[in-house]
C-alpha cells in the first residue's frame, strides 16, 4: 500500500470538499466494520479521468472521475465499502501470494490490475452495500450505480463465453445481485 501511496503521490488531490467528504465517509464506514483485521485505512482522490476506485494494504484510491460519477453519497458509501471489504476479506494477501511476487512498486500495480474473482468481487459488492447500509446510507443505490456503469463501460448484454473471461461480473449482473441481495436480507424491494 505504501509503494502503491508513493507512486501515486503526484496526481493526489488533497484538499477541497470532496476530498474531505471521501475522508468523512471512510470514517463513517469503518466505524461498522465487523471483526477489524487491524488495517490504518487511508483514502485518496486522485486526478484520473479513468472511471475507478482500488485497493491495496488499506490505502483506497477513488478516481476523480469515479467520484463525479456518484451521484451521491450513498453511492460513494457502496463503492468505498467494496474496497473495505477487499482488504479485511484478505483478497490483496492472497492475490499477491499467489503470484509469489512482491519485488517492486510495478509488480504490486501488476496485481491490482488481476482480477480477485467474479466471486470475490460479487461477494465484495454485498459487503460492501451491508456497510454501507449499517453507516447509514441507503444501499438500493447500488443497483442503479451499475446499471449506469453498463451504459457508461459499453460492456453490453451478458454472453455466457465472455463472461469466462472477464475479471469483473457484469455490471448488469451486478445490478440485479444486489437487488435481490437487499431483498433477501432486509426485506426491502429497491425498485420500490
Amino acid at each position: 500500500g505504501e509503494q502503491m501511496k508513493s507512486e501515486l503521490e503526484k496526481d493526489f488531490i488533497t484538499h477541497g470538499k470532496e476530498y474531505k467528504n471521501l475522508k468523512d465517509l471512510l470514517r463513517r464506514l469503518t466505524k461498522h466494520i465487523q471483526q477489524p483485521k487491524g488495517f490504518q485505512y487511508e483514502i485518496f482522490l486522485l486526478k484520473s479521468d479513468e472511471l475507478n476506485a482500488f485497493t491495496v494494504g488499506g490505502k483506497i484510491f477513488v478516481t476523480k472521475k469515479m467520484y463525479d460519477f456518484c451521484k451521491n453519497n450513498d453511492e460513494l458509501a457502496c463503492v468505498i465499502g467494496h474496497e473495505i471489504c477487499h482488504n479485511e476479506l484478505g483478497h490483496i494477501r492472497r492475490q499477491i501470494q499467489s503470484e509469489r511476487l512482491l519485488q517492486s512498486a510495478q509488480v504490486v500495480k501488476n496485481i491490482l490490475t488481476l482480477s480477485f474473482g467474479q466471486k470475490k468481487e460479487a461477494h465484495c459488492d454485498m459487503m460492501g452495500v451491508d456497510m454501507a447500509i449499517a453507516a447509514g446510507y441507503n444501499g438500493c443505490v447500488a443497483v442503479g450505480l451499475w446499471r449506469r456503469m453498463k451504459e457508461e463501460s459499453q460492456e453490453g448484454d451478458t454472453n455466457a463465453f465472455w463472461n469466462l473471461l472477464r475479471s469483473h461480473p457484469y455490471s448488469e449482473i451486478r445490478s440485479v445481485c444486489v437487488g435481490a441481495h437487499i431483498e433477501e436480507n432486509y426485506g426491502h424491494s429497491c425498485s420500490n
